[in-house]
């Protein structure tokens, strides 16, 4: 049996012919990666784990949005207008190095 996640098949019987931004930042997703984060973390940690769990969808925003600034934005918000579903409070803005290895601001979060 593979470890290998199959995404596109999950999407499929998921989704059906729904659109590939409409489920993007499916709650489940969010869900796992920040299982894998500590009690506080920042957008950085999250789109890290993001990243290295769900190449495929975070490679889709990159295609959505043409640059890693702005398709960060985009996850960072998600996370912000998802709270209770996902478990989470919304910090201070914090300062750390995005994926790039580039200092910038961004959100923290703390596991509720």
């Amino acid at each position: 049996m593979s470890n290998t996640f199959d995404l596109d098949g999950w999407k499929k019987a998921k989704f059906g012919a729904r659109r590939h931004q409409d489920f993007i930042m499916e709650i489940q997703v969010c869900k796992n990666v920040i299982a894998e984060m500590g009690n506080k973390f920042d957008s950085h940690d999250f789109i890290l784990v993001l990243l290295k769990r769900y190449a495929a969808v975070y490679g889709q925003y990159l295609i959505n949005h043409k640059n890693v600034i702005t398709a960060n934005a985009e996850i960072s918000n998600f996370l912000r207008n998802h709270v209770a579903e996902l478990g989470i409070t919304q910090g201070d803005d914090v300062i750390s190095r995005n994926i790039l290895g580039n200092e910038s601001k961004n959100a923290s979060w703390k596991k509720n």
